[in-house]
């Protein structure tokens, strides 16, 4: 009976040791791999083109709030305002400060639908060949080097070359 348990336990042992030994790693830095891919670098000069743009109309937006604000406090200063006068420009600038802080959302949030959708159809890609290059390679794991929190990595486990060669890269 001890003699079964043993051989059991020595089958058992020298499966998971198989098991261990059977895992592939690899990595890759995908930030560098995604600075190399031409069409990251024209979906960053687009959404540059159009951050720009939406820079430009928020400044226009707060310098046109600043001006008024300053014209109020100049007919303030001179006493061409009642108070009831006063209160209600000062409501309507309360009201206009207000929608430029809702504006700037709306921009930040176009800005991040923009990016997502040019860079997703690319994330997208470059995942897929990631994994055609792990299976075709007989990697388990690929692990992503970008925070180069990698203690130690082997050279020859760095897929980069391949993926870039199936990127035509």
């Amino acid at each position: 009976m001890n003699h079964t348990k043993f051989l059991v336990l020595a089958i058992l042992l020298a499966a998971s040791c198989t098991l261990v030994n059977a895992q592939k790693i690899g990595y890759l830095n995908s930030t560098a791999l995604l600075q190399e891919i031409p069409d990251v670098k024209q979906a960053n000069a687009s959404l540059e083109t159009l951050q720009k743009q939406l820079q430009k109309r928020y400044e226009e937006m707060v310098q046109g709030f600043q001006a008024k604000y300053a014209g109020l406090n100049e007919q303030k200063q001179r006493g061409e305002l009642s108070p009831k006068q006063e209160q209600e420009e000062g409501a309507k600038l309360q009201q206009e400060q207000t929608k430029i802080t809702q504006e700037e959302a709306a921009m930040q949030t176009q800005l991040d639908d923009k990016r997502r959708e040019l860079l997703q159809p690319i994330l997208d890609r470059v995942s897929a060949i990631v994994a055609e290059v792990a299976q075709e390679n007989g990697y388990t794991h690929v692990i992503d080097d970008s925070a180069g929190l990698l203690v130690y990595k082997d050279e020859n486990s760095d897929i980069t070359p391949l993926v870039k060669k199936k990127l035509g890269l």
